[in-house]
């Protein structure tokens, strides 16, 4: 080789051009991209905060009312949208039905304690919600309990009562109640 040639005359024009400072924030800049999509791509080496899982389950209609059955599917819903903004993880539908599919159970039916705990074992939930709700023509009562898998005990009774035509705010109501339980910290 030519000890003559300059070293931008070896390698080129990009030579010089990684040579200038604004080039040092484009390398920074793409390293950081780099280790980002490596991050996003195995999550499990980002360090986080203990994110809880909740399960929560369709609440049985113990009301004597017709056609109040799709209120039992609107409160996994509901609460679910609430404890996500209380940074919840709530299992979503599609997940649970798999669960259920996969214990060989009707997505509509209301488990037994023991196979409750067992379902949410399987899905690794740290909590699961179940409740009721009751309508007798004129009130609107509901009721849940949280499950807690690590200390495996049952909450006490959450509880929230209005007027069916305020259905969401009644929901409501109980969901800050099930954070309460959950994260008392969030609230």
């Amino acid at each position: 080789m030519d000890p003559k040639i300059s070293r931008e005359q070896r390698h080129g024009y990009n030579a010089g051009i990684l040579k200038r400072p604004s080039t040092a924030l484009i390398r920074i800049f793409c390293l950081l991209v780099v280790m980002t999509s490596a991050l996003s791509a195995n999550p499990q080496s980002i360090p986080t905060a203990a994110v809880q899982t909740v399960l929560i389950l369709p609440f049985e209609n113990e009301s004597k009312a017709p056609g109040l059955e799709w209120i039992s599917e609107a409160f996994p819903e509901v609460l679910g949208q609430r404890l996500n903004a209380a940074h919840l993880n709530v299992i979503s539908r599609d997940v649970r039905n798999y669960a259920f599919d996969r214990f060989g159970l009707p997505a509509d039916i209301h488990p037994s304690r023991a196979t409750l705990y067992r379902l949410a074992e399987q899905i690794e939930a740290d909590y699961v919600v179940v409740g009721h709700y009751n309508y007798d023509g004129q009130s609107f009562s509901c009721v849940a309990e949280v499950l807690d898998m690590k200390r495996i005990r049952m909450s006490d009774t959450a509880s929230s009562t209005g007027t069916l035509p305020n259905l969401i705010e009644v929901q409501t109501g109980l969901a800050w109640q099930v954070v309460k339980t959950i994260a008392p910290s969030s609230v």
